[in-house]
């Protein structure tokens, strides 16, 4: 074996008494695959190959075991994890109505609610302006002159004096 590298004189060294294994192990105890009926349709019995070597603890499960494979595949774009999130404890906003702003000063009128993020158990909303550019707020934030009273995953609440704003998250083409 002239011009072999040790490494892989070893490594095939090492392949022959597993592949040996392998070939010696195989065929002696392999049970029959049970066929498996899909849509209410029967399944074909399956041939009894050995009834003594215990098949039916080699069996398939049943198909429904299978569902959350076919609900939600690995490789699709829209798979997602569905980890349910805890709503914070308490009502951050006012159950009475929200009274409209004076149209001199709308704060709604500057500004759009886009989005919200939670980070570290915080909450920020992400509003643009008329004019295009964004602003991250939080609760206790300044924005002009009004201040973030509450942020929630779908509304900021604004308040400036007796004024109160609520943008609510709407998604595009719902507004």
């Amino acid at each position: 074996m002239k011009g072999m590298s040790p490494v892989t004189l070893g490594v095939i060294l090492l392949a022959l008494p597993v592949l040996a294994w392998l070939w010696w192990t195989s065929g002696a105890d392999e049970g029959a695959v049970t066929a498996v009926s899909r849509g209410g349709q029967p399944a074909a019995a399956p041939a009894p190959a050995d009834p003594a070597a215990g098949n039916a603890a080699r069996a398939l499960p049943p198909i429904e075991t299978f569902s959350a494979m076919v609900d939600r595949p690995l490789f699709a774009a829209l798979r997602h994890p569905t980890v349910p999130v805890p709503e914070p404890e308490g009502e951050p906003f006012p159950t009475e109505s929200i009274a409209e702003p004076p149209a001199e000063d709308n704060i709604r009128d500057r500004y759009r609610l886009i989005g919200t993020v939670e980070e570290n158990g915080r909450v920020f909303a992400l509003l643009v302006s008329s004019e295009g550019s964004y602003v991250r707020v939080r609760r206790g934030d300044r924005l002009e002159n009004w201040t973030v009273d509450a942020v929630s995953r779908q509304r900021v609440l604004m308040v400036n004096g007796e004024n109160v704003a609520e943008f609510l998250l709407v998604p595009d083409g719902m507004n």
